[in-house]
Formats: structure tokens, C-alpha cells, sequence
């Protein structure tokens, strides 16, 4: 059963609707931005036009602050709503996020971005490009100490059996295509 958060969320919701709109779009409002996302997302989850407006806050900040320390995780989180929500081009959407968040300078949000990256290709059917982020996701977990989602014992077993879906999706591609 959905709980609607909203009544608690509501005033802090319009607190920054209303920084964000006096401020005419001047100056970096990426933390008002991230904070109206998490308003909204907390608030009423599971409603279509929130999620509308969770995506449009995060997308404020993924085009407008890309030198905030808010940006890879607001890329990742956008990449997660287009990831989850079934819309026509929503994965290349999600693919488009993750990509950005590997753009990001830093680690922090690296792993999960290539952990979604290579299902969001594997859904679009981009076998080799999947294949590919794969091989980048344990190349990251070999070299970087903050690996922390390899760490558990199902997801390069994971990795490697999506891995090995792609070849075979691409070998019968290839086979139907004679």
C-alpha cells in the first residue's frame, strides 16, 4: 500500500519551489535543487506526476551544475528513475545518466553507474556494449579499495551471467541474420 508522505513534505516542498523560482535561475541552486528531488521522491512515491517532477529537479542539476559534488549522484539517481520507470526511451535516457555519472570526476557513484549501465544495455539489446561495461565494472573492482557492491559475493556472478546472456543473445542475432 502506498503511503502518502505528502502533508509533511508539502511545506518544505514549496519553501524551495519558492527559492528556486525568485531566484530566476541565477546562481548554483544544485542543493535546492537535490533537496526538492528528495522532498518529492520521499513524499509521494509511486505517483507518475512526482516521479515527473523528482526526474525534471535532478535533471536541473545534471545539465546546469555538472562542477556540483551533487552531480554524480543526481546523475545516478535520474539514471535510476529512467532505469525503473518503463516509458518509451527510458533506457536510453537511463543509459545517457550512467554515462554522465562516469564522466563525473571521482569514484563515488562509479561502480553502482556501471553495475546499472550494463543491464540498461542489455535491456536495449546493445550486447556488446553490456559486455564491454561489464569488463569495466571488474576492472574498477580490481584496482579500487571503495568496490564495496563487488565485494558481495552475488554480483560478479551476476555480472558474468548477464555477460554470458549478451554473447548468446548476440551469437543467435547473428545466426537468424544469415
Amino acid at each position: 500500500m502506498l503511503i502518502d508522505h505528502s502533508p509533511e513534505f508539502a511545506k518544505p516542498i514549496a519553501v524551495l519551489e519558492r527559492l528556486i523560482g525568485e531566484s530566476g535561475g541565477r546562481g548554483n541552486l544544485a542543493w535546492a535543487w537535490y533537496l526538492l528531488a528528495l522532498g518529492v521522491e520521499r513524499g509521494r512515491q509511486g505517483d507518475p506526476a512526482a516521479q515527473g517532477k523528482y526526474r525534471d529537479a535532478l535533471q536541473h542539476i545534471v545539465t546546469e551544475s555538472a562542477d556540483s559534488p551533487l552531480f554524480a549522484e543526481a546523475a545516478l539517481r535520474l539514471g535510476d528513475s529512467f532505469f525503473d520507470c518503463g516509458e518509451a526511451g527510458s533506457l536510453e535516457k537511463a543509459v545517457e545518466a550512467y554515462t554522465r555519472v562516469l564522466d563525473a570526476p571521482g569514484d563515488r557513484f562509479r561502480e553502482l553507474a556501471l553495475y546499472h549501465l550494463a543491464f540498461a544495455q542489455a535491456r536495449l539489446g546493445n550486447w556488446d556494449r553490456a559486455i564491454g561495461v561489464v569488463s569495466e565494472f571488474k576492472r574498477f573492482a580490481e584496482r579500487s579499495p571503495k568496490a564495496e557492491l563487488a565485494s558481495r559475493g552475488y554480483v560478479l556472478p551476476e555480472l558474468e551471467a548477464l555477460s554470458n546472456r549478451c554473447r548468446a543473445s548476440k551469437a543467435i542475432a547473428l545466426e537468424k541474420s544469415r
